[in-house]
Parts: C-alpha cells; structure tokens; sequence
C-alpha cells in the first residue's frame, strides 16, 4: 500500500507499532514478575519447619520404596542459602542392623552455583557422633551397602554417554568427629589384639579434611588432622597429607604418622597403576611407586598389633631414604 499525506492509515502505523512494543514489554515483564513471586514463595516455604518436614518424609519415603529398607531422619532445618541440617540420620541394612547412623550432619552449601555454574561448592560439612557398620558375608560376597548403589542404578541397557563430566564439587572442608567404623567379614577368623584387616573397629575417630576439586579425571585433597583408635591396640595421634591425582598418578606430599612415641615422615610418594597388569603373577605387577622417607623415629612395641610376633620394647630410627619400585608384588 503506498500511503501519502492524506491516508488516515498509515499516520496510524507509527501509533500502533509502539503499542505492540508495549505490549510485549508489559508480558515480559508480568512473566518475569510471576517468577520472581514463584521463587520467593518457594523460599518462604521451605523455610518452614513444617514444609521441610514434609519435604523430607516424601523424600525418605520414596528412597525406603526404592530401597527395601528402614530410613528415618528425626529433625530437618533447611536454609537454601545457607544449607541442610539434619539430626539423628538412621539407615538400616537388608538384615535389619545398622547400617549409618549419624547424631547430625551439617552441610554448608548454596544450591543457587550449581544451576548458574554446573558446580556445587560446600563450604564445610561435619559429621558428628557417626556410627559406620560395613559388613561382607565372605571375601567373595558384596557390601551390606551394595543394595543402595543397585536401587539407584540405572537398569536402562542403551548406550550410555562417555563423554567426560562438567560438573566440579568443591568441599572447603570435611569435619568428623567422635565416629565409630567397623568393618566385618563374617566368615574369616578373628584375631583379638591383633590388626585383622577382615575385622576393623575403629573409636574416636576424629578428621580435618579439605577437598578444594573432585572431577572425574582428577582430584585435590588435604588430610589436615586424622585421628582414631583401633580395637588391636593402634592409637593414631595424628595423620596428615596432601594428595592429588591426575590420569593413573597419584601424588601424595608431606605425609606425617604420630603414635604415642613414634613418628613417620615421608616427604614425597608417587603410585602410578597406569601399566599395573589386571592379570598375573603379583597384583600390583607393572605398578610404579617412589618415595622418599625423611628422618623418623619407630618404636617396634607399637606396631606389635601389625607384626604379632614382635614383643620388643626399643627404637630405631629411620634417615632420609629414597627409592624406587617398580613390579611391586
């Protein structure tokens, strides 16, 4: 249409254009408006007692569905700003016996960083009065646990994406304290005063740890203070590394081992089981594995638990040492 000074209809398009323009505008905002009320709205709610309660049996529900077995968890607070905490978290075994037991769990963490970032950073999260009990029937057998990684195991037989993972966990720090671990294998024999590594019990176990990144392909973690007893009669004053991992290589720095009187420092250790053969004569056959030891004092009488036979009470001591292994049987 060819319009001209004296067509009404075209001295109207400008005028209507610009209401159109508003229009659109005035529904953007309104939309963005709508969610904005909607996410304030799920914020108010989730932060009361009630809701979050409702929340959490729902979700315990559907895991005890899922699961076969008995969970509970007594008390829930939850800021979405600031992170979940739980008190008196109970999970059970197939068998009925205790399985996890924890008097509270905090974690301190914004869920807004995983949706803006595909990365979830939690500033601390600690563990108190902690109960573990991990249990095999025989060497051969599974975990008392296994039923837990089945039921949320995807049975789709399609072909699955192998494509390497974007997202990136970032724990500041990992607080235990006063946790029990045992460990069982019902069908070996028990040693009692002996370490057996089919029958762990572990007391007063005590931990500082920090894991700044946890990705597929590596990892960075420090173990600042580790603390616990064993049943056998080991008192480990104090653990405390640095390791990080990239590909088969792991990379351990600053280990130090305190005992009531001994003390192991080992400056450096890199393991890397990139060429360990699956198959053959030795288990850690093609491993690779170097140290090196800095000036320790041993005293024998302390790892009797470890060596049966050893009932001396005097020390030795342990100069800067280096070495290389390789075919490690």
């Amino acid at each position: 249409m060819v319009c001209d000074k004296n067509n009404i209809l075209c001295s109207l398009l400008p005028l209507l254009k610009g209401k159109r323009v508003k229009r659109f505008k005035n529904i953007v905002l309104f939309t963005l408006g709508i969610l904005l009320v909607v996410n304030i709205l799920i914020i108010v709610l989730l932060n009361i007692p009630a809701v979050q309660s409702f929340v959490v049996d729902m979700v315990v529900s559907k895991v005890k569905e899922k699961t076969g077995t008995d969970i509970s968890i007594g008390r829930v607070d939850l800021d979405i700003f600031n992170g979940v905490f739980l008190d008196c978290i109970y999970v059970a075994d197939q068998r009925g016996d205790t399985l996890l037991y924890v008097d509270r769990l905090s974690a301190n963490a914004s869920v807004f960083t995983v949706y803006r970032q595909n990365k979830l950073n939690i500033a601390r999260v600690t563990l108190s009065e902690f109960k573990a009990y991990l249990s095999k029937d025989s060497l051969s057998s599974p975990f008392n646990f296994q039923f837990m990684i089945d039921a949320f195991t995807s049975k789709d037989t399609a072909k699955k994406d192998t494509s390497k993972s974007k997202f990136d966990l970032s724990i500041g720090e990992i607080k235990l304290l006063n946790g029990r671990f045992l460990y069982d294998v019902r069908s070996e024999t028990k040693t009692p005063r002996h370490f057996n590594p089919s029958h762990i019990c572990v007391d007063s176990l005590c931990a500082s740890i920090s894991v700044e990144s946890i990705k597929p392909e590596s990892f960075y973690a420090e173990i600042e203070d580790l603390s616990l007893k064993e049943a056998s009669g080991v008192d480990l004053r104090r653990l405390a590394m640095k390791a990080y991992g990239k590909g088969s290589a792991i990379y351990v720095e600053g280990l130090a081992v305190e005992l009531p009187k001994s003390r192991l420092m080992v400056a450096d250790i890199l393991f890397d089981y990139g060429n360990m053969k699956k198959k053959g004569r030795y288990p850690m056959e093609g491993a690779i594995c170097r140290l090196k030891i800095e000036p320790s004092k041993i005293y024998p009488d302390e790892l009797a638990s470890f060596l049966p036979s050893c009932s001396v009470s005097s020390r030795f001591g342990v100069g800067c040492f280096r070495r290389n292994f390789r075919n490690v049987p």
